[in-house]
């Protein structure tokens, strides 16, 4: 029932120790990442009589996994605890158990103190535990069938995008403090304003908020274009349905986008939604253009302060440097990135350094751990490269137009930007580039580039959705 490869290992160890805690009423431990000398969860961290051993192996065999273990009895042996538990995201047969016992007999009653997939699935799925499927966001997602339920869903305007946005972001998601005072906010008022710097994370945010809520029966409303007249007539004017409406980057990512009817528009969107109890709305923007549009509009400034005490600000000074590290952390095992650069990052408390740096970022972070970007730097100097991008972040994307894209590359780019700050159709955009690059004398313009560039840059700058069999393409 449970999917446990969004887990990464260390949040596992801390899903094991939340249900050993349970299952032995008793206060365990978990011990910080490189230095648990075999022990991931303990009863003392002084004198353990109670050793529990988490071993992620989803993505493994159950060869690998007992070859795994074979390398902890010597540790085990070492630390001699009254009891010894072995939990682990591998399928196991009766028989794997039987065989792990016989390795740890020492140590082991029986075959209950080794726990498979199945047997954590079946403990989750007690109502009793049911606490701890909340606790542990990316198990409730997965108990929810969520994506699923958006999937099935015909109260999206445009969910396509939105559903491939979100699945690309749970594995990477840190419920952090700003998640947990937004939901607050939410519950509380009905309406939610998320603002902040670029890349903080407020539409990822936005989209675990609304997964929070479609797990409670909400239909959601979504529209890429934020089109106002189209998603206030979706709504239902029944006051018992539950609905909730995300505004992603409402006033628009590149500049601002606010038509003359659009204060007052919005206006009867949120009064509407304020007033009512089972009706919610959560609207993002970047801080600069929000203040921008409550400078050049009378109408909208008013509007805002009205709904001051909605608005909520994402200030990463305010995220604790240990939600930063949970961050990076997901990013660097998520990404795949090779036991070597780890290191790297381990070593002399490089993280530390990282997650304490004043321009610390998380789509900085999300740029540094893409193999395409790092593939070039000796593991060796990989710290010193995330350092640098740190110091010096506006060059990650100066770097990256100017010295590592092709000049047909760079005329896509260019003409995109030109046409649009949502998206664009396809057909439009290949018309427009191809009367662009006629006048680079250096291309062929023989050849098809318009398809070579698409394949190259849809893989990183440039993302794609379809819309009645339309291509559309934005950043």
């Amino acid at each position: 029932m449970f999917d446990y490869t969004m887990l990464n290992d260390y949040e596992f160890e801390i899903l094991c120790r939340d249900i050993m805690q349970i299952k032995l009423n008793k206060p365990l431990f978990v011990f910080p990442r490189g230095v648990d000398q075999g022990i991931d969860i303990c009863d003392s961290k002084v004198h353990p009589e109670i050793l529990i051993q988490a071993k992620h192996y989803a993505k493994s065999s159950y060869s690998q996994l007992f070859r795994s273990l074979k390398e902890e009895l010597p540790k085990v042996d070492k630390h001699r605890p009254k009891q010894y538990f072995i939990m682990t995201t591998q399928p196991l047969t009766r028989q794997n158990k039987l065989e792990i016992l016989n390795l740890f007999s020492k140590y082991m009653s029986d075959i209950s103190n080794i726990w498979g997939k199945n047997d954590i699935d079946s403990f989750l799925e007690m109502e009793k535990n049911s606490e701890i499927v909340q606790q542990n966001f990316k198990l409730w997602l997965n108990a929810s069938n969520v994506l699923s339920i958006i999937q099935n869903q015909n109260v999206f305007l445009d969910s396509a995008e939105l559903i491939e946005d979100i699945k690309s972001k749970i594995e990477l998601f840190v419920s952090t403090s700003s998640y947990s005072e937004a939901i607050d906010k939410l519950e509380e008022n009905n309406v939610l304003i998320i603002v902040g710097a670029p890349g903080v994370g407020k539409s990822t945010i936005s989209e675990m908020l609304l997964l929070h809520y479609i797990e409670q029966g909400f239909a959601i409303k979504y529209a890429t274009n934020n089109n106002l007249s189209d998603l206030k007539k979706s709504i239902s004017l029944k006051l018992e349905k539950k609905e909730l409406v995300l505004l992603d980057d409402f006033l628009g990512q590149h500049y601002l986008r606010l038509r003359d009817d659009q204060p007052n528009e919005l206006k009867t969107l949120l009064s509407f939604i304020s007033r009512s109890s089972s009706k919610k709305i959560i609207l993002n923007s970047r801080i600069t253009i929000l203040n921008e549009a409550m400078e050049w509009s009378l109408k909208f400034n008013d509007l805002m302060n009205r709904y001051e005490l909605q608005k909520y600000l994402i200030d990463l000074d305010k995220i604790s440097k240990y939600e930063k590290a949970k961050i990076l952390y997901n990013h660097l095992y998520f990404n795949g990135i090779p036991s070597a650069y780890f290191k790297n990052i381990k070593v002399d408390n490089n993280y530390l350094k990282i997650v304490s740096h004043k321009n610390y970022n998380p789509r900085i972070i999300e740029y540094v751990t893409k193999k395409r970007n790092y593939q070039s730097i000796s593991p060796e100097g990989y710290y010193n490269y995330v350092l640098e991008k740190l110091d010096h972040p506006a060059d990650i994307w100066r770097d990256e137009f100017e010295n590592r894209m092709s000049i047909e590359d760079r005329c896509f780019m260019n003409t995109l930007y030109s046409l649009t700050d949502t998206n664009v159709e396809s057909d439009k955009l290949e018309k427009a580039f191809n009367s662009r690059i006629r006048n680079e004398k250096s291309l062929d313009t023989t050849t098809n580039h318009f398809n070579r560039v698409l394949k190259r840059l849809t893989e990183s700058l440039v993302t794609i959705r379809f819309k009645e069999k339309k291509g559309l393409y934005q950043f």
